[in-house]
């Protein structure tokens, strides 16, 4: 349903998905549940400019360090016990060049070896939690706001990997 007459141009679809990893790289709680494998993530130092690089694949072997994706979910891509956040635009409706609303999936794919961290946390809800404070009523460079859309919904992945999915929807100002 259209909002009114300001529109999001489709040539801007990758500079949502920019905003939003720029977004998610700024906090250091998801980075940290992303990036060390072990019980005490959250305790560990924060996550440095060049681990972020590498974490977003451009580092000198994104094949095995890249852990934060704008593609959904492929179970040939994962080897080893780790943690994965993707995030992509899995459905749009265009009105010629524009669109009135649009939809963000994040996914939660993690290693069942790694769900639990120090303290009686559990690494899952730790990034859904800083998913919602980050994103729920996040304006995306000004085209729009993001909004839970629904429930969150756990996955199994694979028989070594589970998650949970967010799905978020964006209205038009």
């Amino acid at each position: 349903m259209i909002r009114n007459t300001y529109l999001i141009e489709l040539s801007n679809l990758g500079k949502i998905l920019s905003s939003i990893g720029n977004k998610l790289i700024s906090s250091q709680t998801i980075l940290k549940c992303i990036a060390y494998d072990n019980k005490n993530a959250l305790s560990q130092s924060d996550v440095s400019i060049n681990e972020k690089v590498d974490l977003i694949g451009g580092g000198s072997k994104p094949q095995e360090q890249q852990r934060i994706f704008k593609v959904p979910f492929n179970d040939n891509i994962i080897e080893g016990a780790r943690t994965e956040l993707r995030f992509f635009l899995p459905v749009f409706k265009p009105n010629n060049q524009y669109l009135s609303d649009i939809t963000v999936t994040f996914q939660l794919i993690i290693h069942n070896s790694l769900w639990e961290l120090s303290g009686n946390n559990i690494r899952a809800f730790i990034l859904i939690e800083e998913l919602l404070k980050n994103f729920n009523g996040y304006d995306i460079d000004s085209v729009g706001e993001l909004y839970l859309d629904g429930s969150i919904r756990i996955v199994t992945w694979s028989k070594n990997y589970s998650g949970y999915e967010l799905i978020f929807k964006g209205k038009t100002k």
